[in-house]
């Protein structure tokens, strides 16, 4: 008998991934885990029933949301990341010298042990001494911090549950305070069939690029303190 794992998107349209086994399933005290092995795409992450990552294509955006601002910007020292705990965004990071630290805000500790366990390609790095993990609340952690980080990162879950506070106009004025000077704000949404809401979006952030065609979800907004902008990026085929 075969088995398959489905990502529901409308009452008409769903993902779904034949899958070979089952490698972990736990229910944490935020979301229930899932980490699947499937012939197609590797292993899996699903949390909530919605899938996260894949072995196969997770490089295209921990690569497109980590180096695009750090070409941009010249002397990143201090990071803040802030989402799934898979370390693959950390993974990006550590490949350059010149950043000193890297704090890492995860909401859920079990996420990161599961990744540790059965995706080590994604948690190689996350025990790098320049990486500080924080688990716990973001919207608190962020509250803390003023002109302190040269980059901010967000690779969030999808704008409800235990993430929705992630796509508010106080998380968003929040992270512009921490951020120094001509820094920058890096973040990426992966749903196809749920656009961001505008309320999300600060009143006073310009926005730039040519969005036709682009599913608004699979755009990647750049956020720079010192003259707010958004640039948008398509990174390819996504399956997520």
């Amino acid at each position: 008998m075969e088995l398959w794992f489905s990502e529901n998107h409308t009452p008409d349209v769903k993902l779904s991934l034949r899958v070979d086994r089952q490698l972990y399933s736990k229910k944490s005290i935020y979301q229930k885990i899932d980490v699947l092995e499937t012939p197609e795409f590797g292993k899996v992450l699903v949390l909530d029933g919605n899938i996260m990552l894949t072995e196969r294509d997770e490089f295209i955006y921990d690569e497109m949301i980590t180096h695009v601002p750090m070409a941009v910007h010249p002397n990143i020292k201090k990071v803040l990341v802030i989402g799934i705990g898979d370390g693959g965004v950390v993974r990006e990071l550590t490949r350059y010298e010149q950043i000193k630290r890297i704090d890492l805000v995860e909401m859920d500790e079990m996420v990161a042990e599961a990744c540790r366990q059965y995706l080590p390609d994604n948690a190689c790095r996350l025990d790098d001494a320049r990486v500080h993990i924080s688990y716990g609340n973001a919207l608190k952690f962020i509250r803390r911090c003023e002109d302190k980080y040269d980059l901010i990162i967000v690779d969030s879950n999808d704008p409800f549950g235990p993430s929705e506070g992630l796509f508010t106009r106080e998380f968003y004025g929040n992270c512009y305070k921490a951020l120094k000077e001509s820094a920058i704000r890096s973040l990426v949404t992966r749903e196809y069939f749920i656009p961001i809401c505008p309320m999300a979006i600060p009143s006073h952030t310009a926005m730039a690029g040519n969005t036709i065609g682009v599913p608004p979800a699979m755009a990647t907004p750049i956020f720079t303190a010192s003259t707010i902008l958004s640039m948008f990026i398509c990174p390819g085929t996504i399956s997520l």
